[in-house]
């Protein structure tokens, strides 16, 4: 069923993928404009998303140093993380990746890379916004684990599929200027 979705929007001539292309741009600059607009909130420190991994002390010290309205703004980002950012990139990067590769068996599976990245953003993200709400409550060992593992594997995925897409561009490219020789 996925992998249907993904064909269908994946068609760059037609306008689902023209449609997913722009909710994902939308998505991309409200995201952008809620993290930069807010830097002032986080009191100059950085958001955990940007990180490769973290500690139980690093991300509690992040609470504190945000201070109140660093935490709210942060529980807002995770809002539009989880239900724009997060489906838009997912479906983007999923159409594009089994529309490049073009090989039924092989790139069926490969697919399943940008839901698997979906779903460690949405365990980093909620673990992380949960953080803000119930502080100055610590979490539990077993959640800032779960947050910083789903963290490190969201980038290792992501990277993952970036680059499948550089290598299929890349062959793409290859067959187009074979043909033409």
């Amino acid at each position: 069923m996925i992998v249907q979705l993904y064909r269908r929007v994946g068609d760059v001539s037609r306008l689902p993928f023209k449609v997913v292309v722009l909710v994902f741009l939308m998505a991309w600059l409200t995201m952008c404009t809620i993290t930069f607009t807010a830097y002032d909130s986080f009191n100059t420190a950085s958001v955990p998303d940007i990180y490769f991994g973290y500690s139980s002390k690093e991300l509690y010290a992040m609470y504190e140093a945000w201070g109140e309205e660093g935490r709210k703004v942060y529980i807002r980002l995770a809002m539009g993380d989880l239900f724009l950012f997060i489906p838009a990139y997912t479906i983007l990067f999923g159409a594009i990746l089994i529309n490049v590769l073009g090989k039924p068996g092989f790139t069926e599976n490969l697919a399943w890379i940008t839901i698997f990245s979906a779903l460690c953003d949405y365990a980093e993200t909620s673990v992380q916004a949960f953080g803000c709400i119930i502080f100055p409550e610590h979490l539990s060992d077993v959640s800032y684990a779960v947050g910083s593992i789903a963290n490190q594997l969201k980038w290792v995925s992501l990277s993952v599929s970036g680059a499948l897409l550089l290598i299929a561009g890349a062959l793409q490219h290859g067959k187009k200027m074979h043909k033409k020789a």
